[in-house]
């Protein structure tokens, strides 16, 4: 085997190089320094209900504004929602769909997507990974492993795939499983390969609810970072706003970051901005929205 056939590249090629997709949730992007790294493998995992679907989306809408090119989304357990999808901004006309209904299909449109250089492909989810010999066999055939030794047999050459293109985003939902075995982690199902050939991982837990005048309206959503090789520390998270009925809340993300960098001083229940004085969160949040042009120079001001 010659030097060329081993496609050695120099240490300091630009071809290394990366840039982040962000979420466009500003304590979310600066937890992960950025966003989640182009042209690597990330994995969103999450008991159910907790806004990994939503925070797939959020990467869908940053992908298509920022390059104007189609994403592909594999669907393996049928729940994409065209309606959910466009109140999170996403432009559905961009997405291209494929109901993957076994393991192998899902593998193909992965491969097809990094050969034709979209920027992001998505999958939801590796649970839903079903292979053809599983999905022929009668109701009470269920061999013991088999998504973990189909993962293990595909996805380093998925991975590889994407690799090769230098173009390819690959984000992965899966279910976190509740652990039987008390104090003991929960589990992603699919064993240990996901995990070793993953470049990002965020776990997504749902925390107390919203409530507004006794009525829940949403929950705070907790963000951490269970592994990277690319930028943010380890085990390390962040709380975010979540409302049922139309995902993150700008104004209070904005507020939060304002409050986290200094730019809005907190004490006890007042706020300080500049040499104006606010009580209570509903008087801080008041005063922004009914001040659009405060609003937007506070915005700025968190972005240089």
């Amino acid at each position: 085997m010659t030097k060329e056939s081993l496609n050695f590249i120099r240490g300091n090629s630009e071809r290394l190089d990366f840039g982040k997709i962000p979420f466009n949730i500003p304590l979310l992007d600066t937890l992960l320094e950025g966003g989640v790294p182009e042209k690597h493998f990330t994995i969103i995992s999450g008991m159910p209900s907790v806004g990994k679907t939503y925070l797939a989306y959020k990467l869908v809408e940053s992908v298509i504004n920022s390059t104007g090119k189609d994403v592909y989304w594999i669907d393996t357990e049928n729940s994409y929602q065209r309606d959910w999808a466009e109140r999170c901004g996403v432009d559905t006309s961009k997405v291209q769909l494929l109901k993957a209904t076994y393991a192998e299909k899902a593998y193909d449109a992965i491969r097809h997507a990094a050969k034709e250089k979209s920027p992001l492909v998505v999958l939801d989810s590796i649970a839903g990974l079903v292979p053809t010999a599983i999905l022929e066999e009668s109701f009470d055939y269920n061999p013991i492993g088999w998504l973990a030794r189909s993962l293990s047999t595909n996805l380093p050459r998925l991975t590889s795939d994407i690799t090769d293109a230098e173009s390819t985003s690959f984000v992965a939902i899966n279910q976190l499983r509740a652990n039987p075995t008390p104090y003991a982690p929960d589990t992603l199902p699919g064993g240990r390969t996901q995990s070793f050939q993953a470049h990002l991982i965020l776990e997504v837990r749902k925390g107390s609810i919203i409530k507004e005048a006794e009525t829940s309206v949403g929950f705070e959503m907790t963000v951490r970072i269970t592994k990277s090789k690319v930028g943010g520390v380890p085990n390390s998270s962040v709380m975010i706003p979540f409302k049922y009925e139309g995902g993150v809340d700008e104004v209070e993300i904005i507020l939060l970051d304002a409050i986290n960098k200094k730019i809005v001083q907190k004490k006890g229940a007042w706020y300080y901005y500049k040499e104006h004085v606010l009580h209570g969160k509903n008087g801080l949040r008041d005063f922004f929205t009914e001040l659009p042009d405060i609003y937007e120079e506070l915005k700025l001001e968190l972005t240089t």
